[in-house]
């Protein structure tokens, strides 16, 4: 079932914001993401977008939000690098 637009889940960021569940976090904590953790973000999106029952590309995209998750972990506020 997909998500309604009703949706939501708390910004990995731990900035206590709350984001709709099609977003990975706000918009003050997407930036923090390394740059390219955020463009491999975007490829496995629109890839799984253009084919969003092919496995691997689902596959992919879930990996690379689980790196993005592990990023936010293990770099929580006031231990981030600029």
């Amino acid at each position: 079932m997909p998500a309604t637009p009703t949706s939501r889940h708390g910004c990995p960021g731990d900035c206590g914001e709350t984001v709709a569940q099609s977003q990975l976090a706000c918009r003050a904590c997407w930036p923090l993401l390394p740059a390219p953790l955020r463009d491999r973000i975007n490829t496995a999106y629109r890839a799984r977008r253009i084919a969003p029952f092919d496995a691997e590309r689902v596959t992919a995209h879930r990996r690379v939000l689980a790196e993005a998750l592990d990023w936010y972990r293990a770099n929580p506020p006031g231990r981030r690098r600029s």
